[in-house]
């Protein structure tokens, strides 16, 4: 799938940045851009990056579709996005994005196919792409613009041995400018350089192919203060770091989850919660998030605060396909595990939060406990939040977007925000963004 884009010159760039923010106030003299006055979250439910001409100073290419990604892109459970923390400080470095490839729960086969075909090849192809709006990340060697990340297994060793042998992948990072279709072409792995990356599996017993979702994710080493990647390769997690990192242990749910209301639609489809789904969400990285979260400084800029925050979604979300079960009910669809209270705009108190959604203007929500504006919620489609917590219960706006899709996986994670961080979580075949 290629962008559809264009070269736009730093008058039309300007003109094309007034009409985006007219909402937010006509300009009687517009100042000098950059490309970060358009900048939108990232990676969310559009796509919409801005990166400079390197031919030709001062004009900018709009990119709106991923080629690796494809639909994926658009869909925030299938990636992440964060401001990458520098180490040694509680300073934010560069916003990095990273998105699955489209197909990544076939990556094993397709380089089964490619080595089949090609035999004696070393023959990689990309597992995600990232994009890094500002500085190099120095750790992962992430350059600004676009890079690859290339996975390479011998898959036809692999398919040969028993389920409980672990695969030795490999990982490269390679950093591809402004040119992201490259992420989609195959190369030879032998000739790329060696890099400084390990790859590392996080092998969790009882699982299959089908518990480990398709996502990426970024994640953080506490020991040497660096972020690495957590992503699916083939039946397992696997992790992605600078030489000797540390990975993060998972953490077990000590609160039990609260079923499915009886008397829904799709109750049937939902109770009671399996035991193996209420083992993966808390066992395999990539359904649920974990990340330092973000406040407003003094200067009014993101500051990193002290609170560690983890959202893993309910372990029955991914057999909801029925929009009308959150029809006029509360539907538990999250928690939230937060070190420290972090109140912001969800009010989370130290502990577990349970989350909440309803669909419908005749959800039960007191008057005046939530004020949603346009970009909260959908005025036609309302949906909401409900968040409890051991200090009460919070109300909140939910804009969701449909994707049309069966397979999004029913992950959970934070949204990055400048300010304080959201949740995304799976909703049928769209995502909800509670605020």
């Amino acid at each position: 799938m290629r962008a559809t884009n264009g070269w736009w010159s730093s008058t039309w760039y300007a003109v094309g940045v007034a009409v985006l923010l007219a909402g937010i106030g006509a300009w009687a003299c517009p100042p000098k851009l950059t490309i970060k006055d358009v900048r939108p979250e990232c990676p969310q439910d559009s796509i919409h990056i801005v990166v400079e001409n390197p031919e030709t100073k001062g004009s900018y290419y709009v990119i709106n579709q991923l080629t690796l990604a494809g639909d994926h892109a658009k869909v925030p459970e299938f990636n992440d996005c964060q401001r990458f923390v520098l180490a040694g400080s509680d300073s934010f470095g560069p916003l990095v994005a990273i998105w699955a490839a489209e197909h990544l729960d076939l990556l094993v086969d397709s380089l089964y196919s490619i080595q089949t075909r090609n035999p004696g090849s070393k023959i990689a192809i990309a597992a995600a792409e990232i994009h890094n709006y500002d500085a190099t990340y120095r750790p992962l060697e992430i350059e600004h613009d676009f890079s690859c990340l290339y996975l390479w297994v011998d898959a036809s060793a692999l398919k040969a041995q028993p389920s409980t042998a672990l695969p030795n992948w490999e990982a490269r990072i390679v950093p591809v400018g402004v040119n992201e279709p490259d992420c989609a072409k195959p190369v030879d792995f032998a000739k790329l350089p060696s890099g400084g990356l390990e790859v590392r599996l996080d092998a969790v017993p009882r699982m299959s192919d089908a518990d480990i979702p398709p996502v990426a994710r970024w994640d953080w080493d506490s020991v040497r203060s660096q972020h690495y990647i957590g992503i699916k390769c083939g039946a397992n997690w696997c992790e992605i770091g600078a030489r000797d990192f540390t990975p993060l242990p998972t953490h077990q749910i000590s609160r039990q989850w609260d079923p499915i209301p009886a008397g829904t639609t799709a109750s049937a489809l939902v109770k009671p919660i399996m035991p193996l789904e209420e083992i993966r969400v808390q066992s395999v990285k990539g359904w649920y998030d974990e990340q330092r979260l973000a406040v407003v400084g003094s200067n009014g800029r993101p500051a990193l605060s002290p609170v560690l925050g983890r959202v893993y979604p309910h372990p029955s979300l991914q057999r909801i396909n029925d929009v009308t079960v959150y029809d006029k009910q509360w539907i538990p669809s999250a928690l939230v595990d937060v070190e420290a209270n972090y109140m912001g705009k969800l009010h989370l108190t130290m502990g577990y939060n349970a989350v909440y959604l309803c669909r419908g203007a005749a959800c039960p929500v007191p008057a005046g406990t939530a004020t949603c504006g346009p970009d909260d919620q959908d005025r036609k489609d309302p949906w909401w939040a409900m968040i409890v917590s051991s200090s009460g219960t919070s109300y909140h706006c939910v804009m969701r977007r449909e994707h049309y899709m069966n397979d999004i996986p029913a992950s959970a994670r934070w949204r990055w925000s400048e300010s304080d961080e959201k949740i995304w979580v799976r909703c049928t075949t769209g995502c909800c963004t509670v605020s």
